[in-house]
């Protein structure tokens, strides 16, 4: 068994975004297996993702994850998918957020074959990511305040995984556990990303994490304001603290360098959706003929690329 498939998570109303995500994988690996799981699929979505050879799994986890918050259930389906896809024959599976564009195949790497658990790109410290907890963190798991400091925290959007390591620990399971006692302690998850956090410190070593470069899931957030993503770009993640959906009119509320990735994205979600689907799931707000020349002035001159324009 030496396979890898790409899988996103999302519910019902997200599932075209994180159709158009995935199809730009394909644009760069067309033999790739693509997947999508989520609690529940309707007709129109169903004959989207099978119009592109989309796979997706209808799950019910409400009994393991037991409450929301500001995020639905399926963004904590990541911890479903390497069991599964385990189960279906993939050794490996690498988890994507549905809201990245891609520029360069995810799987031409040769360290995929070396992952022993689970590989990402940094997201700061541990400790960063649980919003005043840490004392709580400590007492209930004893996990101390410098162990916290020094793991370097691997950010959810992009996760490669082992699909035989995280069957054998049994991710969903742990993950699961995890939550809900957070929950007891009156210390909740909110998250993917803490909870991957929290879970990854708990159940796996620090040798089983290999950090990757930022290329892999470019967050603007983590970078140098107005910083051009690094030269060999493979995804770049609309996500972080001032980053737009691409889909949102308000993407193109500042002009930044990363612009031109709100328009790549467009250009593929017009070529996939209906005319009808896409007029009901992206926002039309346009950016001014003024604006767009004034951005062609400013930056065009700074970093190559391709403008596209809804």
């Amino acid at each position: 068994m030496n396979k890898t498939c790409i899988f996103t998570s999302a519910d019902n109303s997200y599932i075209p975004f994180a159709a158009i995500t995935l199809l730009g994988i394909r644009k760069y690996n067309p033999t790739v297996d693509l997947y999508i799981l989520t609690s529940y699929i309707s007709k129109d979505m169903k004959t989207l993702l099978a119009g592109y050879g989309i796979g997706y799994k209808e799950m019910d986890l409400r009994s393991i994850f037991t409450q929301t918050w500001d995020y639905p259930i399926e963004c904590y389906y990541l911890f479903a998918g390497p069991e599964l896809f385990y189960e279906m024959g993939y050794d490996r599976s690498v988890y994507v957020d549905g809201d990245l564009l891609c520029k360069r195949d995810p799987l031409d790497f040769e360290f995929i074959k070396d992952i022993e658990g689970m590989a990402g790109v940094p997201g700061g410290n541990s400790l960063d990511i649980f919003g005043g907890d840490n004392a709580k963190i400590q007492r209930i798991w004893g996990i101390d305040a410098e162990v916290q400091k020094n793991r370097i925290r691997i950010n959810s959007g992009v996760i490669y995984f082992n699909n035989h390591t995280m069957s054998a620990t049994r991710l969903l399971d742990k993950a699961g556990a995890v939550f809900r006692q957070a929950i007891s302690e009156d210390i909740p998850r909110k998250g993917d990303d803490s909870l991957l956090t929290l879970v990854n410190l708990l159940h796996f070593d620090k040798s089983q994490n290999l950090i990757l470069p930022a290329a892999h899931n470019f967050i603007p957030q983590y970078h140098e304001v107005h910083a051009y993503p690094v030269k060999d770009l493979i995804l770049f993640h609309f996500g972080g603290d001032g980053m737009r959906k691409p889909w949102n009119p308000d993407a193109y509320q500042s002009l930044t360098p990363y612009t031109p990735y709100v328009y790549e994205w467009r250009k593929l979600a017009k070529q996939h959706l209906s005319k009808v689907m896409y007029r009901q799931f992206i926002q039309q707000t346009r950016l001014s003929t003024s604006y767009k020349l004034l951005y062609v002035y400013l930056i065009k001159g700074m970093h190559k690329f391709r403008l596209y324009f809804t």
